[in-house]
């Protein structure tokens, strides 16, 4: 008789079935401002805040490369009044930053930036029987910026607050212009106020901004 051999195929008699394991269902991405950041390079946006105490816009652009909790931006923010006779002002500052997220969307900022003054208005003059002096100023100034604030990423949209910022001046110049005959005393003290405002720190607050990352 024939020996009989095992098949090789297993039986498919019987009730049992193979075991199919079933591969885990995909991790859901992170939704979180630092995971929204991931594989991004650059983002754009527009600005606003308080430039001394006067309404101010801008933008700003960055580059966000470096990784997730590290960005570099430049930003632009400028404030203009005119108040008829009493006079005007433009304000303008410029900036380049580095933003450091020690959490997912909390920053930390800090950079170099120019800030320009520029200044026509009227002073009262002291002889009651003379008219207002008018007096014209412009200065420029290079100083660091400190910031803090949050920025929320989300696909492609992105919003953020600093919530208080700091310009400190470390190197400015500028010049003030009196009407000729002014007295010298009275020169003077327009000078000294003009300087207290050019080489003091600004503080910047509330800056609302928002914008697009690709």
């Amino acid at each position: 008789a024939a020996p009989a051999f095992a098949d090789d195929e297993p039986s498919q008699s019987g009730t049992g079935k193979a075991a199919v394991a079933k591969e885990p269902p995909p991790a859901e991405k992170p939704s979180d401002s630092a995971s929204n950041r991931t594989g991004k390079i650059a983002y754009v946006g527009v600005d606003s805040g308080l430039l001394l105490i006067f309404p101010a816009r801008g933008f700003e652009a960055g580059y966000l490369g470096l990784g997730p909790d590290l960005v570099f931006g430049v930003n632009y923010l400028s404030a203009s009044i005119d108040a008829g006779d009493v006079g005007s002002l433009s304000a303008s500052l410029l900036g380049a930053k580095v933003m450091w997220y020690p959490g997912n969307s909390f920053y930390l900022s800090g950079g170099l930036g120019q800030r320009k003054y520029n200044f026509d208005f009227s002073v009262a003059s002291p002889v009651a029987s003379q008219p207002d002096l008018k007096v014209s100023a412009a200065s420029s100034s290079i100083g660091a910026s400190f910031g803090i604030g949050n920025r929320w990423q989300w696909s492609g949209f992105w919003l953020g607050v600093e919530w208080l910022g700091y310009f400190v001046p470390f190197s400015s110049s500028g010049e003030v212009k009196v009407p000729t005959g002014t007295a010298a005393k009275d020169k003077k003290e327009v000078e000294a106020e003009f300087d207290k405002l050019v080489n003091g720190g600004v503080p910047l607050f509330l800056r609302l901004a928002l914008g697009w990352a690709f």
